[in-house]
């Protein structure tokens, strides 16, 4: 009877250990899925000072970053036959594509 008693305590401790170890395995989890989604969030920078590189006028805009806080750029004078930002004028080098 004793013999048994200790078995079953041995028993119940495994699952113990088990059940620990699979909570911990999903927090774990649901850790290292949340650092991965924060890296790839966009964050909006609110009134933001932005200038305009041509006029030189700046005003206050809402606008992209990465979970960086660095800007995100919209090159709206590019077109797919014409791009004005390329790889051998440097314009990449200094504003890298969003990944």
């Amino acid at each position: 009877m004793l013999a048994q008693s200790r078995t079953a305590r041995a028993r119940r401790r495994r699952w113990t250990l088990i059940l620990a170890a699979v909570v911990a395995g999903f927090a774990t989890a649901a850790l290292a899925g949340f650092a991965v989604a924060k890296t790839f969030t966009l964050n909006v920078g609110k009134n933001a000072k932005v200038t305009n590189f041509n006029t030189r006028a700046v005003k206050s805009e809402n606008v992209a970053t990465n979970s960086k806080g660095f800007v995100i750029y919209t090159l709206s004078g590019d077109s797919k036959q014409h791009p004005k930002c390329r790889q051998n004028n440097g314009c990449l080098g200094f504003w890298p594509p969003v990944t």
